[in-house]
């Protein structure tokens, strides 16, 4: 069984509870939940995209992060959601190669760039035409020109123990989980204070 299935049914559970937990906060078709998407998934990227990008510059991709940073500032902008700055940023390490748990987050953070088209393709039924779409866009066409590359050099990790990458997918998976779910009561809390 190769790597990449093995992450897959390691996390699989936790994925489809994810599916369904961002489903029920209404992601996909009410603007409330879309900017709580949004807002999830910035806090995901931002603390697990140093680790995607130490796995990118080790297979020779680019560092998705720029993109991701222009994308989410435009959606923002344009939603009237003043930018967060995280504070629990991730302490990464200078060491060139990717750890197993490294390998793990980039993995998550990588794969939700198939959810994105998905995503994009649902966003754009569902919601009203002037709702911005830039980091699902820039999500969804990672999936086309990354994902492949991604995947190949996944599986050419010989070394890897693949428990401790299992592990790493797994705190990703529970932290978005986690930050949706802190998202949620937080709009709940501040439209009943209102």
């Amino acid at each position: 069984m190769g790597i990449r299935q093995q992450l897959q049914q390691g996390t699989r559970e936790l994925h489809q509870n994810l599916d369904s937990q961002m489903r029920g906060l209404g992601a996909l078709n009410t603007l409330d939940g879309y900017q709580n998407f949004l807002r999830c998934m910035h806090r995901m990227q931002t603390r697990f995209g140093p680790h995607l990008a130490i796995v990118s510059r080790h297979i020779g991709l680019p560092d998705p992060m720029h993109q991701m940073r222009t994308a989410f500032a435009a959606d923002f902008e344009a939603l009237g959601i003043s930018v967060e700055d995280p504070t629990d940023k991730p302490r990464v390490s200078a060491k060139p190669d990717p750890t197993p748990q490294q390998w793990g987050h980039a993995y998550a953070v990588e794969g939700s760039s198939l959810g994105g088209r998905y995503l994009l393709a649902s966003v754009k039924k569902t919601m009203p035409d002037d709702v911005p779409t830039h980091y699902l866009t820039e999500l969804a066409s990672g999936a086309k020109d990354r994902w492949p590359v991604f995947v190949d050099a996944l599986e050419t990790q010989t070394d890897l123990r693949v428990e401790d990458a299992i592990a790493g997918a797994e705190a990703v998976f529970q932290f978005v989980s986690e930050t949706a779910q802190s998202i949620q009561e937080d709009s709940s809390h501040d439209s009943a204070s209102q």
